[in-house]
């Protein structure tokens, strides 16, 4: 029990150790996890309660009222009626009214708010899409940097181990009375920058897997193994697909929407009404006795207000139109040359990636031979590092570069969303 148990741990830890971290899982995550996300709900249900509270100016409206009043002076009849005398109205009234109101017609003013709402939810949307995207380049960052750091301290191990190996055969050599203490000292001072080179790199490494776990929200332990994504083909950089290009359309649905809702803002409107109310008098105004009524009827209105500031809004709708066209060429324009200047630079990449294989493979050979010279006793230490740490800043330039490249052309797809 005791060997399946200690088993089960060892296939745990294995996995753990050796489980792959890829690029995509963690931009996904993060859209999954950062805090922004919870807006898309926040603006769909703000959007509802706006269409509905819109969709309720055709309820009937009910309103009640009252009053009671005293005035100084009231109607007279400037005559007398046999057996009841001079007609007058009370000085004192009374009355309370309801009335109901129902819209049959509101000039179009329902569904322009309704419209308008759509409109501005889905600019929202777009906008919180743009802020969004934005963290795919914080992210692609933060993994090409671990990339990086792998890299080197992957290189940084093969330059200690050669030295570790060189230590010994120096060693040897001292200890053979072919090569002095200082000889030792100088192999160990180079084991001894290399290895504090490996604890910086191994902290920095640590601090942006941190960073990463912020983002996405997934605890890394630092014993995964963070994935080289594949170099994919480069994508057109005369498409471009950043979803700052759907918030300006939106942007631009919104004004056709509001232009839309000045038309119905001075349309006329349609209703009918009841009233019922119970005063002193009534509708018949020369009884002085409290009695019931109702008024039943339709309702005609029509604002000419709106007339006249519709120039100047259909002038702020223009003017509005003309900043959203200036804001997206500037944008396109701005993403065309920095698409332009990545793809030069993959190019370039590509390039220095096939002479650093030389400069490598020729830096290979050197060491070997200074390490054989050395041996020989034709070679001092010291030349035999420097050739050392020549072949080590060779090999981490190539790695380095090639992980750059893919960087790079990641960084293109991210410009324009391809």
């Amino acid at each position: 029990m005791k060997k399946i148990f200690v088993g089960l741990c060892f296939l745990v830890c294995s996995v753990s150790a050796f489980s792959q971290v890829r690029l995509e899982d963690c931009l996904e995550k993060t859209k999954a996890n950062y805090p922004l996300v919870k807006q898309y709900d926040l603006i769909e249900k703000s959007a509802e309660y706006s269409i509905q509270n819109a969709t309720r100016n055709y309820i009937p409206q009910l309103n009640v009222s009252g009053k009671a009043s005293y005035q100084s002076e009231a109607t007279t009849m400037p005559f007398s009626v046999p057996g009841i005398g001079q007609i007058a109205l009370p000085k004192d009234q009374y009355q309370v009214v309801a009335e109901v109101q129902q819209i049959i017609w509101d000039g179009g003013n329902v569904k322009a708010a309704k419209d308008l709402v759509r409109a501005n939810t889905e600019q929202a949307i777009q906008q919180v899409n743009t802020n969004m995207y934005a963290l795919n380049e914080k992210v692609n960052q933060i993994f090409f940097g671990i990339l990086m750091l792998d890299c080197q301290i992957e290189q940084n191990k093969i330059l200690r181990e050669n030295l570790e190996r060189n230590l010994s055969v120096v060693e040897s050599c001292f200890t053979n009375g072919t090569a002095m203490q200082a000889d030792v000292d100088a192999v160990k001072v180079e084991l001894l920058n290399a290895e504090q080179q490996n604890i910086k790199m191994q902290y920095a490494r640590k601090s942006y897997i941190d960073m990463l776990s912020l983002f996405t929200g997934e605890k890394y332990t630092g014993e995964e193994t963070f994935e080289v994504p594949q170099v994919v083909d480069r994508p057109d950089i005369m498409l471009n697909n950043r979803p700052e290009l759907q918030l300006f359309t939106a942007r631009e649905n919104t004004l056709n929407t509001r232009e839309k809702s000045i038309y119905s803002g001075f349309m006329p409107q349609f209703g009918i009404f009841l009233q019922g109310g119970y005063g002193n008098p009534g509708l018949d105004m020369f009884k002085d006795e409290f009695r019931p009524f109702y008024i039943a009827g339709v309702r005609f209105s029509w604002n000419f207000g709106k007339l006249y500031t519709l120039k100047n809004d259909k002038r702020d709708i223009s003017t509005n139109r003309l900043l959203i066209d200036a804001e997206r060429s500037a944008f396109l324009l701005n993403t065309r040359i920095q698409a332009a200047g990545e793809d030069r630079n993959i190019d370039a990449l590509k390039e220095q990636i096939r002479k650093d294989e030389e400069i490598v493979a020729l830096r290979t050979r050197i060491r070997q031979a200074a390490e054989a010279e050395h041996t020989n006793g034709t070679m001092s230490v010291t030349d035999m590092l420097s050739e050392i740490n020549k072949e080590y800043i060779a090999r981490i330039t190539l790695e380095c570069r090639k992980i750059e490249l893919v960087m790079s052309v990641y960084k293109l797809k991210n410009t324009l969303n391809s």
